[in-house]
């Protein structure tokens, strides 16, 4: 009668600690440099998760949604509007939209 009594509380203590780990979130490891390439609208790549964060791709890429699911990608600089306009030699501090419609 011990005996089951004993397997039963072990029975509940294992499904109990079961439950606790499978709410806990996630572990993200730190995030890579870089920014992932942007979808196009209305696209979207095979719905399969290859990869859960950047730690799980190899080196030099991130942890991308390809627009139902997520692959590795190789990550692109993040560069500001500014700094690409002033690489160009382009003055930032005015924009001439006059003949945008």
């Amino acid at each position: 009668m011990k005996k089951v009594t004993v397997l039963i509380l072990v029975a509940f203590v294992t499904v109990g600690m079961e439950v606790a780990y499978a709410k806990r979130p996630p572990f993200r490891g730190p995030e890579r440099p870089g920014v992932c390439p942007e979808v196009p609208e209305g696209s979207f790549g095979p719905c399969v998760e290859l990869c859960l964060e950047d730690e799980s791709c190899p080196e030099r890429m991130k942890c991308c949604s390809n627009g139902c699911g997520h692959v590795c990608k190789r990550a692109l600089s993040k560069v500001s509007i500014n700094q690409t306009r002033a690489d160009q030699g382009v003055d930032k501090s005015s924009v001439d939209i006059s003949g945008v419609d």
